[in-house]
């Protein structure tokens, strides 16, 4: 393991670290916060020496679109099990290669949030059939519409998938329902879309889900979900093991919150959060985290 996170070795010292030519035990390699531009991941992508490699770190530089083809070009790392490249700007082309690359059998967390990803780079991820170890897919604060969701809930190749982070994107109500009907995630059990546009039909659609049957977490505050939506969400009996269900900074009132806490299905539950929804009355709120079934599971009402 090589760890030289958070130092300014820039290009030229990549450039040094990359043709090394005798650490064929390299397994880990993280270089989070370096100054890397394009040529110094041109340099990484071009590395045909780490044949034993499972987690290459290379958060919060600046490898750019080019930075991001060498990346996904390289057919060396066989072993890939680790891919951390949120806060690069790699753009739709750049993801194109990564998502396309068909090296990398055995990788199972993948995290390209911020990078300014859009529909088509979304897309490319969506139609991968290269990932079937995935585990944890980050692709949260990216530009990602229904367009794009819609294909990432199309995929069905992600048997394994327990952890989808899309927070901060614009997804609606037609993308999160592709997510909620993918019919092959039933291993999920953390879903974060805090931070998109889902609304009340959305919800309804997340609702409607009997597949996710492992899920303890689910993000979903700054989606413009009102009672109704809350109550579709509510009326789920299928999640008998949540245990997390964030819903703060929607439009949520009274009604919908004592849906959500009143679910008997919810055994495990042990967080409801509801905090700064327009119309939720003072007494109203203190009224729930007063009732002796649901107030302890309440935080920040």
């Amino acid at each position: 393991m090589l760890a030289l996170d958070h130092n300014a070795i820039g290009d030229a010292g990549i450039e040094a670290i990359a043709q090394n030519t005798t650490w064929k035990n390299l397994k880990e390699l993280s270089l989070e916060m370096n100054y890397i531009d394009e040529l110094g991941a041109v340099a990484l992508g071009m590395n045909c020496s780490w044949v034993n490699l499972k987690h290459l770190n290379l958060m919060c530089n600046n490898i750019v679109i080019e930075g991001g083809k060498a990346i996904g070009s390289n057919t060396v790392w066989t072993h890939l099990q680790e891919l951390e490249l949120s806060n690069n700007i790699i753009g739709d082309q750049g993801t194109i290669f990564i998502a396309s690359n068909l090296a990398w059998k055995n990788i199972q967390i993948v995290n390209l949030s911020d990078n300014s990803i859009g529909d088509e780079g979304a897309a490319a991820i969506g139609r991968n059939t290269t990932w079937a170890n995935l585990i944890q897919l980050e692709i949260s604060i990216n530009n990602i519409t229904d367009k794009g969701a819609i294909v990432i809930g199309n995929n069905t190749g992600w048997t394994k998938l327990k952890v989808l982070l899309m927070s901060s994107n614009q997804v609606g109500a037609k993308g999160c329902a592709a997510i909620a009907k993918n019919p092959t995630w039933s291993n999920l059990e953390e879903l974060y879309l805090d931070m998109n546009q889902i609304n009340n039909e959305g919800a309804r659609e997340l609702g409607r889900n009997t597949l996710w049957t492992k899920l303890t977490k689910l993000g979903l505050s700054y989606n413009q979900i009102g009672d109704e939506g809350a109550t579709a969400i509510a009326a789920n009996k299928r999640w008998t093991n949540l245990k997390e269900l964030i819903l703060s900074f929607n439009q949520i009132k009274y009604k919908g919150g004592l849906a959500l806490c009143g679910n008997l299905s919810w055994k495990r539950l042990e967080r409801v959060e509801f905090s700064h929804n327009k119309g939720m009355k003072t007494e109203e709120s203190n009224a729930l985290k007063s009732n002796p079934l649901i107030g302890s599971k309440i935080r920040n009402c």
